[in-house]
């Protein structure tokens, strides 16, 4: 390079040029005016506020560390549900790693999660699943819903299947409107292309929503007999009663024999459902009563139903035997009305039989002991979380008494809500002090 070619590009020439472009006096620039942010000094502060939350890379996540239930958790529920082919460490690590990837206003990570994280369809819709069942932790709940839906939109049907049954349950609101309406596309594309006895039974509580039982009855009995092809046929009424008209009605030994596994997913709200039909057309049809009492039974003696002991408990409210007996079936597996209706039964088995002094019927009533202890667990599923050592005053002095043999209860009020009262009488010796639950 020459010499003359250097010195264009030399400091001191570059220097002296840049002072000629600038001004001898500084124009005065006027101070800007904020008629919104207050003080300059707030409005530095605001800014680095906006500035911080756009470097955040956590800003944009929908869910946060706390939506992420113990390993404890899974390992609880993995002991009482034995999922297939799943760990709880597997669904912790999916639910850890789910939560600090969803983000808002993106859908790309969710087609990443099994190309990043090995974490498949399978997996989501399993670790999901307790989520979506555990109604009281709102924030798992929200995580569930979220997993789930995603499981649904990478074109798992199981997770599909699971939402719809959701949505005929749970109201979501309009801000969920948009996943619903794609959750329920992908329903429709599974219609089209599968048959199985879960999309039936779907199709058909979508059907008897709509108000279209007819058609909703059609397809839960093709659910029912897609669902049973190949395998044994379930117990006739007949036999069913057999068991249940033994002597000894709390004897659950016939359990070990008859409980199963439900043969498709919703085997028990598609028997369950079919049989609320199939009494509706018993006026026009006589044979329906007969078939939806078998649909009860089934889902109480094979299934171990809940709900269908309370079913089968309101068909035979002229029959005080079979009555409590179904009660007791369903407060057993910790139905929570079914106990506090059982309470109920029992006063008032008491009260009949003291009445009438028969000593048959004193010698079936059951001991105040023993409705003292129903009663106490009805006040337990009233107030979760009621220990031994945290239960009122009033209800361990009430046990201390029954214990000792110086309690009596009966049955007070029924009101037009469905509660009642319990009356209980403590004998301290000379005097004796009344105390009055409700339940």
């Amino acid at each position: 390079m020459s010499a003359s070619r250097a010195s264009i590009f030399s400091r001191p020439i570059l220097r002296a040029a840049a002072a000629a472009l600038v001004p001898a006096v500084r124009p005065t620039i006027p101070a800007r005016i904020s008629h919104h942010f207050g003080q300059p000094s707030q409005l530095r502060s605001y800014q680095k506020i906006n500035l911080d939350k756009r470097r955040d890379p956590n800003a944009d996540l929908i869910f946060t560390k706390d939506h992420v239930p113990s390993l404890e958790y899974y390992k609880e529920y993995v002991k009482n549900h034995d999922p297939d082919d799943i760990t709880a460490e597997e669904m912790h690590r999916a639910v850890d790693i789910f939560c600090s990837v969803a983000k808002r206003g993106s859908s790309t990570w969710r087609a990443r999660l099994e190309m990043d994280h090995s974490i498949d369809s399978y997996t989501l819709h399993h670790a999901a699943a307790p989520l979506m069942e555990d109604r009281s932790m709102k924030k798992y709940l929200e995580v569930g819903f979220e997993m789930m839906a995603t499981a649904s939109l990478l074109s798992y049907g199981p997770s599909t299947i699971s939402l719809m049954q959701t949505f005929l349950l749970v109201e979501l609101g309009t801000k969920r409107r948009k996943i619903v309406s794609a959750v329920e596309a992908q329903f429709k594309r599974l219609v089209q292309t599968e048959k199985n006895p879960d999309i039936l039974t779907i199709q058909g509580l979508v059907a008897r929503k709509e108000g279209r039982n007819d058609a909703a009855l059609k397809f839960l009995n093709e659910a029912i007999e897609l669902g049973n092809a190949g395998k044994p046929p379930p117990p006739s009424i007949e036999s069913l009663f057999s068991i249940i008209a033994s002597p000894v009605l709390d004897n659950t030994s016939f359990t070990n024999f008859y409980l199963r596994k439900p043969r498709w997913h919703y085997e028990i709200p598609c028997r369950h459902v079919q049989g609320l039909l199939l009494l509706k057309k018993k006026q026009v049809d006589p044979s329906a009563a007969l078939k939806a009492l078998h649909s009860f039974l089934i889902n109480a003696v094979e299934l171990d139903d809940p709900v269908a002991y309370m079913q089968l408990s309101a068909l035979h409210e002229h029959n005080a035997r079979l009555r409590r007996y179904f009660l007791l079936k369903a407060a057993q597996v910790g139905h929570k009305e079914g106990i506090r209706l059982l309470v109920k039964e029992y006063l008032i088995q008491l009260e009949e039989a003291e009445k009438s002094a028969s000593p048959e019927a004193l010698r079936e009533a059951p001991e105040i002991q023993y409705i003292w202890g129903w009663i106490l667990i009805a006040e337990r599923k009233r107030i979760p979380g009621q220990t031994d050592d945290t239960i009122s005053q009033d209800l361990k002095e009430i046990d201390q008494a029954v214990k000792e043999g110086r309690a009596q209860i009966s049955l007070g009020e029924v009101t037009n809500f469905g509660t009642f009262t319990i009356r209980i009488w403590i004998d301290e010796g000379e005097e004796s002090r009344g105390i009055e639950l409700i339940i």
